[in-house]
């Protein structure tokens, strides 16, 4: 066939004509075979003969390459004094990110109470995504929050370009106010997702990441003169988001939310698992019931209406700005936070729900012979706070800056964070205390430990900026804060360039105990936030 399209016309310049007479339709591949030595390197460029003479590709590219390494130096400044693996994994992290940007045209599958007969599933769409992915080869689809993550190095470089994605997820927003959560759009992205993540719910939420990467906006005065407009037509779909949130994790008192997601009738986990925190695994109260509530939740939530307070104000929406006032005030009470998830025995802030200390799973064999697991419950569950499990959803309050510098619980926390038996690691903080039972236990018979040991970047990055926050106001935590961000930094650093080096990836997760990189690579979405590290800029 290829003979019959193609007539090859060998010059000087390697030149093909393609053949324009034939009956059939007109060819669309050319074939082209290069035998060549080792170490060969070779260009080929496409262009037609109308087009004139081109331009030499190696001149383009270099020019190309110039303005990029020029606004990678404004956006991120890495100091002189590290050495070069360090400026390679910075340019590797941003070029990897954003090459792993596409564009997804179709319609997601989609679940809804709503729907007829309840509960089936039906094609949401026609939708239009932009995104980044967390990996090109493990997650080829965009996610709500892991892109939230993205943006916060993306905007740093190309702030148009996160204007537009961030604008691309708004557009995928229902009435109400609900997105998908992983968004698999058309059956290509469907053949690269497992059936069990596959059909989005419309009452599953995913942690307001929007709204933290807004406050960089509205920080940076410059930015927001620049971006103000857009930004403002994006104000009233992050204004539905938050309300949507608000009206459909609430929780059972005033100040409380939940993850909506948990499997309350399952004893095939050892602790229900919440995709919709994006913790998956982490655990919560080991009996889920409509009574508890989530401090990661409360704290996303407290963020969320601070921000969405600065872009009414910003904006005008006159009407809306007592009653998000009122609302953040309360959110953003510690007095209120403290109440509902304080322990004042464990000096940690603690989930609250229908807990047993004691569960485990042990093998039984089903009729037709086969061995699974099968959760026990060894003690009766009570409604309290989870005290057997400190990680970093109990980081919080911290994380998202909400304790006032003066609080008398950051010290408990920065001594936690600080203590080898609990959050730190020569490679960072893990993700749970080594003391909590759940720790690097797996949670059904096919789940592995995700969320319950190994160290995670994009927390770490919360800790990070969050320990910088407190060290630059004045507060008895002071100089505390600053000792442990830049232990933290330089531990991070260290190991994930280490790693790096000897790989040539960067990964899902590093493990607690050897620094050694695990899960996806080359994991190139959250994980990139190294390079905000690298160059102080959070």
């Amino acid at each position: 066939m290829v003979k019959e399209k193609l007539h090859k016309q060998l010059d000087g310049n390697f030149a093909f004509d393609i053949v324009q007479n034939l009956d059939e339709n007109n060819p669309n591949i050319i074939a082209l075979q290069i035998s060549a030595k080792e170490d060969t390197a070779f260009e080929v460029l496409f262009h037609s003969v109308n087009d004139g003479t081109p331009p030499s590709f190696t001149d383009v590219f270099r020019e190309k390459e110039e303005a990029f390494r020029s606004n990678f130096s404004r956006a991120f400044p890495i100091a002189k004094n590290y050495s070069a693996i360090y400026h390679k994994m910075g340019h590797a992290a941003l070029s990897n990110l954003l090459g792993g940007i596409g564009v997804w045209h179709g319609s997601c599958k989609m679940r809804s109470h709503l729907f007829s007969p309840p509960d089936s599933v039906k094609p949401y769409g026609p939708l239009s995504l932009m995104s980044a992915v967390p990996s090109r080869t493990g997650f080829p689809r965009g996610f709500i929050w892991d892109e939230g993550f993205h943006n916060m190095l993306i905007h740093k470089f190309d702030p148009l370009l996160t204007v537009q994605i961030i604008g691309s997820y708004l557009d995928m927003m229902n009435i109400d106010g609900w997105m998908p959560r992983e968004i698999a759009i058309g059956s290509e992205a469907e053949a690269r997702i497992p059936g069990t993540f596959l059909v989005q719910e419309d009452w599953v939420a995913n942690p307001p990441m929007f709204f933290y990467l807004m406050r960089d906006f509205i920080s940076d005065k410059e930015l927001f003169r620049r971006y103000g407009p857009e930004l403002k037509r994006m104000y009233p779909r992050m204004k539905q988001l938050y309300l949507w949130l608000r009206n459909s994790q609430g929780g059972p008192k005033p100040g409380t939310f939940r993850w909506h997601d948990r499997n309350a009738t399952t004893n095939m986990e050892l602790n229900p698992c919440s995709l919709a925190s994006g913790f998956d695994d982490f655990p919560r109260a080991t009996h889920p019931t409509e009574k508890e509530y989530h401090v990661d939740l409360r704290c996303w939530m407290a963020m969320s209406s601070s921000v969405l307070v600065d872009l009414a104000r910003q904006f005008g929406d006159e009407e809306f700005l007592p009653a998000i006032e009122r609302e953040s005030e309360t959110l953003n009470d510690v007095e209120s936070l403290d109440k509902l998830h304080w322990s004042e025995d464990k000096q940690q802030y603690c989930d609250y729900g229908l807990h047993s200390d004691s569960v485990k799973l042990v093998p039984e064999t089903t009729p037709e012979g086969d061995t699974i697991l099968v959760r026990k419950v060894l003690k009766e569950p009570q409604y309290k706070f989870v005290e057997n499990v400190n990680g970093y959803s109990n980081l919080f309050p911290l994380f998202m800056r909400i304790l006032p510098a003066n609080s008398p619980h950051i010290g408990p926390l920065l001594k936690q964070m600080r203590d080898p038996e609990q959050f730190w690691t020569d490679f960072g903080l893990r993700s749970i205390s080594t003391l909590s039972p759940y720790y690097f236990t797996w949670n059904s018979k096919s789940g592995s430990p995700y969320w319950r040991g190994p160290v995670w970047i994009n927390m770490n990055y919360f800790a990070i900026a969050a320990l910088k926050h407190y060290s630059l106001i004045d507060g008895p935590f002071k100089e505390e804060a600053g000792r442990l961000h830049f232990e933290l930094r330089d531990n991070l650093l260290k190991n994930v360039a280490m790693q790096y080096e000897k790989t040539g990836f960067l990964w899902e997760t590093y493990n607690d105990k050897n620094g050694q990189g695990e899960g996806n690579h080359p994991f190139t979405g959250w994980t990139t936030l190294i390079l905000k590290i690298l160059s102080n800029t959070y």
